[in-house]
């Protein structure tokens, strides 16, 4: 009997000891994921700034309270509790690019063939058809990457893609259209503000 009560002595012991370095591994990946959502969510807003729908905005609101609640956790030093709710804007994260993706590609699509044909005149300038080039190989690389489910990989391909399609405008002298000012934003990684009338 004593023996057994010597082993349960001793795991109790154990355990005691070694609640401190599981704790502090519960620490160090809860700040961990903080880090990683605050990243992920000031990109996130860029896309959803720009060309998310109501859907898209009201998950990001959740989002961002997740985040905040992972704050409140961490600062109550609820550790598993703060990377349930990272875990959650991060399911969160990856379900709004998934509805960003299909728009990003639909829309890089739009672009190539709206400046395609209104620089089609300036195509013998090598600058331009190698900016054309570049575009269309990000936005094929862009569709592989939605076949495979990496929708963020999308998102920032098609930035990208853009930014290689309207740069196009200052190499012939030309001023970016108007209707492509958010996608100029977009591209550049800045959410978009209409000019005040």
């Amino acid at each position: 009997m004593s023996s057994i009560i010597k082993k349960i002595y001793f795991t109790f012991i154990i355990l005691i000891l070694a609640f401190p370095f599981i704790n502090s591994s519960d620490r160090t990946d809860a700040l961990d994921l903080l880090t990683k959502c605050e990243q992920g969510s000031k990109q996130l807003e860029i896309a959803v700034r720009n060309f998310g729908e109501i859907a898209d905005l009201d998950d990001f609101d959740k989002g961002i309270a997740f985040i905040n609640l992972g704050r409140v956790k961490i600062a109550q030093t609820k550790y598993l509790d703060s990377k349930a709710n990272f875990d959650s804007y991060l399911n969160l994260e990856y379900n709004i690019y998934k509805s960003l993706a299909g728009r990003y590609i639909k829309r890089v699509e739009q672009l190539v063939d709206e400046t395609s044909n209104e620089l089609a005149a300036s195509i013998s300038n090598e600058k331009v058809l190698k900016n054309f080039e570049t575009a269309n190989a990000h936005y094929e690389n862009a569709k592989m990457q939605l076949t495979t489910k990496h929708y963020l990989e999308v998102v920032k391909i098609l930035r990208l893609a853009k930014r290689f399609l309207l740069s196009n405008y200052e190499i012939v002298g030309k001023k970016i259209p108007d209707n492509y000012a958010k996608d100029f934003a977009d591209s550049n990684n800045t959410i978009y503000t209409a000019p005040a009338k």
